[in-house]
């Protein structure tokens, strides 16, 4: 009879002590796998956001070469070169304006649009070179290539700011 009644206190003992103390380990252990999950959703995120201003920062830095080509006479396709590097680039840009991104300060659409316009001064740029004979000494391709120079610098400025 005694051994009864301490087996009956034993069980007792374990359903008090011990189960609730493996439910509170199993709610910890819920909580820190959705919190791990939601870590690993904004990493994910942040990565996608570094990798398309790596792609729009690859393409602007691109974008002096074929101008440059044009007026040392390289080989007559740079126009075109030109205009698909660009075109990558606002397709890119685009593409980073309507996307989630991970919280920043500033939003997609904002960094976009601060984007935008160099992207169109360096297309406006481009064009004014390429309306220049290759193989001329004349200063203005040099003042429009300076002035590319300057506009990849700042964009490319600005984008790592964004990363």
């Amino acid at each position: 009879m005694k051994r009864r009644t301490l087996r009956r206190h034993f069980v007792a003992v374990i359903l008090v002590a011990i189960f609730p103390a493996v439910a509170i380990v199993g709610v910890v252990t819920i909580y820190s796998v959705s919190s791990l999950a939601a870590v690993s959703g904004r990493l994910n995120e942040i990565s996608l956001a570094l990798d398309g201003i790596r792609v729009l920062e690859l393409a602007v830095s691109r974008a002096d070469v074929p101008p440059r080509e044009h007026l040392l006479g390289d080989s007559g396709d740079e126009q075109r070169d030109f205009e698909h590097t660009l075109n990558s680039a606002g397709r890119e840009l685009s593409s980073c304006a309507t996307s989630s991104c991970h919280e920043t300060s500033i939003k997609p659409r904002d960094m976009a649009w601060q984007v935008a316009p160099d992207l169109q001064q360096l297309h406006t740029e481009g064009q004014l070179i390429f309306q220049i004979p290759p193989l001329t000494t004349e200063l203005p391709g040099f003042r429009h290539l300076r002035r590319i120079d300057q506009l990849v610098a700042r964009t490319s400025l600005r984008l790592q700011t964004m990363s």
